[in-house]
């Protein structure tokens, strides 16, 4: 037999189970809302598209211009041999009974070769003794001048070897652009005075080609 209060006693404690639920259930119903609510989207922005700095114009290299040289026709059956060490060319010129001639071809760059009265007054000098009187003149056919020293005989002294009689000399100097180019024809009088129109010829076609 139960004692009086008992029901009243159940009462209470199934009020106090039920209270102690309530926080319980109002936690997990917030905890449903919570889950239940959409996270915002962020808010989408235009993409910028950034453009790399363009690199500055390079500036172009022009190309390089050689300077041009003097060129002159070899005058025919005129032998070209090689260059020396203050020679460009150097021509044998035949004569009869092997009496040949030498014309020779020199610059020097920057006009270190000397003016031209100097040279003429240094290939006068090569005669020794009584000799034909120098003519001098000058020539324009070409496209560039060209200042003529002419002695028809005499002795003439090479820069190397002995005095040689019945020599005679034919020499040019061409005022080109890059300064003066000497052009000198010497031995046996026949063979100079031979070779002389061929000379001119040569001396009359000089030009400058681009290399």
């Amino acid at each position: 037999m139960l004692p009086r209060n008992s029901k009243s006693t159940r009462s209470v404690a199934a009020t106090a189970k039920a209270v102690s639920f309530v926080p319980f259930l109002l936690g997990l119903l917030g905890l449903v809302a919570a889950c239940s609510r959409k996270t915002p989207e962020p808010e989408s922005r235009p993409e910028v598209t950034r453009t790399a700095p363009s690199a500055p114009p390079v500036a172009s290299t022009p190309p390089k211009r050689l300077a041009p040289k003097l060129v002159w026709p070899d005058p025919p059956g005129w032998t070209r041999g090689e260059p020396g060490p203050m020679r460009v060319a150097t021509y044998r010129v035949p004569g009869p009974k092997e009496q040949d001639a030498e014309m020779s071809v020199s610059h020097f760059p920057g006009g270190s070769g000397g003016g031209i009265e100097a040279n003429f007054d240094r290939w006068i000098g090569q005669f020794e003794g009584r000799h034909a009187e120098p003519v001098k003149s000058q020539r324009t056919q070409g496209i560039m001048p060209a200042n003529v020293l002419e002695i028809a005989h005499g002795t003439f002294r090479p820069m190397q070897g002995e005095p040689k009689p019945g020599q005679a000399l034919v020499g040019a100097i061409v005022e080109a652009p890059d300064g003066p180019w000497f052009f000198k024809l010497t031995g046996p009088e026949k063979t100079v005075a031979k070779a002389k129109p061929a000379f001119f010829e040569m001396l009359d076609a000089v030009g400058m080609q681009a290399e």
